[in-house]
């Protein structure tokens, strides 16, 4: 079983990722994180990263620019693969996304 924080669950694309889990038997949704607790989720949503109780498998990233590189720091601590589906980074952005995936596994669309 694969268990997946999704980053910027509260927006329209997190929305739709957390949908698409339903058609996997090997996914599981442990929880969710957003700059808002909406408490509309059965798992728990946090907004500060230092608040995470259970280590998912992998963060799928679905949120803005700047927030996808705070997460990175997160991911790096805790060895957590990241998959970006964000998009609008700055040259440095990237640039600081390639040096995290010097430690960490990083898929970027």
């Amino acid at each position: 079983m694969i268990k997946i924080l999704i980053h910027g669950i509260n927006g329209k694309m997190g929305q739709e990722v957390l949908k698409q889990l339903d058609f996997y038997d090997n996914c599981l949704l442990l929880s969710g994180f957003d700059k808002e607790i909406t408490n509309k989720y059965n798992v728990p949503v946090y907004t500060n990263f230092n608040d995470i109780v259970e280590k998912p498998d992998v963060i799928i990233d679905f949120s803005i620019p700047s927030a996808t590189i705070s997460m990175l720091s997160y991911a790096k601590e805790n060895h957590i693969p990241v998959v970006i589906a964000t998009t609008g980074f700055s040259e440095e952005e990237n640039k600081k996304i390639l040096e995290y995936s010097k430690d960490l596994p990083i898929f970027k669309s």
